[in-house]
């Protein structure tokens, strides 16, 4: 049956049914092509998010080597300011990924628009 290959799978279906027109052929829309500046477009909005997600990383990486610090200096005397002061680092560390998730998600709402405006999908908007 190698000459199946050539034929559409509605018809492979519809043959290996045995020729029962109670079967309905199996149908799936692909994602509409996009306009070439705005695959420009969704790129550079991919690879600002990419950028982003990689200072959110360092910036919760930061956080949690200073609450590592202070959670190590807090039982020692004379440490105090010291410790207080690393928590203080990690909060800010905190404060600052939180931000950039915000602008993430915000690229990722612009990015929908675009798709939805040009009726285009890339498969993925559910994920």
């Amino acid at each position: 049956m190698l000459w199946t290959y050539f034929f559409p799978l509605s018809l492979v279906i519809y043959s290996l049914s045995g020729g029962n027109p109670s079967l309905r052929p199996i149908s799936y829309q692909f994602p509409k092509p996009v306009a070439p500046n705005t695959q420009a477009e969704l790129q550079e909005i991919d690879d600002q998010i990419r950028e982003l997600e990689d200072m959110k990383r360092g910036f919760l990486a930061k956080a949690l080597r200073h609450q590592d610090q202070a959670e190590r200096l807090q039982f020692r005397d004379r440490y105090y300011l010291e410790a207080r002061r690393h928590m203080e680092l990690a909060e800010e560390n905190r404060q600052a990924a939180e931000q950039i998730q915000v602008e993430i998600d915000r690229l990722k709402q612009r990015r929908r628009q675009i798709l939805e405006k040009n009726g285009a999908g890339d498969g993925f908007e559910d994920l």
